[in-house]
């Protein structure tokens, strides 16, 4: 009988490099299921837990860039614990992002923890929620810079020459998100490292 692993799902090629060394033994089993959970498998091996890795953005004024949230019904290592709100829509406002704070009060909010974790929950599975965040409440995201990739987070170069030719002060914003995602995606792989580490300490 296969031993069940800890399946670990992350919305971007991005996001799976980052945690790609921890996920590569044989207690571990990487998906990347596309921003929203588009491609999210439905045939899995035996699972004992299962894990949604990715960037968030912060809802939480309190909330830095890297700064981790982990939404698990079990305290694990040192990562702070806090709500994951899932929308369908990239909320990229100071202004919405207050509102959803106000309404909800999450930590912060991505779109794919609820997909995930009915699924966990579909299969009995625990489920793990980790998040680093790669934008802060007080941040605005252009949407024109979003659209440079594709569900998986590949770039779309004609779509990046044809904004920058049209607003050629995108590649500031775009600068600053890249290097912002690129502190937080190193946040993400430590902390998936601490928590797989402290599943399989805890497995019988």
């Amino acid at each position: 009988m296969p031993i069940p692993k800890i399946i670990i799902f992350t919305a971007l090629q991005s996001e799976a490099k980052a945690v790609g060394t921890v996920a590569k033994g044989k207690a571990t089993q990487l998906y990347t299921i596309g921003i929203g959970a588009g491609a999210l498998p439905r045939d899995l091996p035996p699972a004992r837990c299962i894990i949604m890795a990715g960037l968030a953005g912060a809802l939480d004024p309190s909330l830095r860039i890297g700064d981790v949230i982990l939404d698990s019904d079990s305290p694990l290592g040192s990562l702070r614990r806090g709500k994951l709100h899932t929308t369908e829509q990239p909320v990229l406002t100071p202004g919405d992002k207050a509102r959803l704070f106000g309404e909800t009060g999450a930590s912060a909010v991505e779109m794919e923890n609820a997909t995930v974790r009915d699924l966990a929950s579909s299969l009995a599975v625990p489920f793990i929620g980790i998040r680093a965040i790669s934008d802060t409440a007080q941040d605005a995201i252009d949407p024109d810079i979003l659209r440079w990739i594709d569900k998986t987070g590949s770039p779309r170069i004609g779509r990046i020459a044809a904004s920058l030719i049209a607003r050629p002060g995108l590649l500031r914003d775009a600068r600053r998100l890249a290097r912002d995602s690129k502190l937080a995606l190193r946040s993400l792989g430590l902390a998936v490292a601490e928590v797989v580490r402290e599943l399989d300490a805890s497995r019988p």
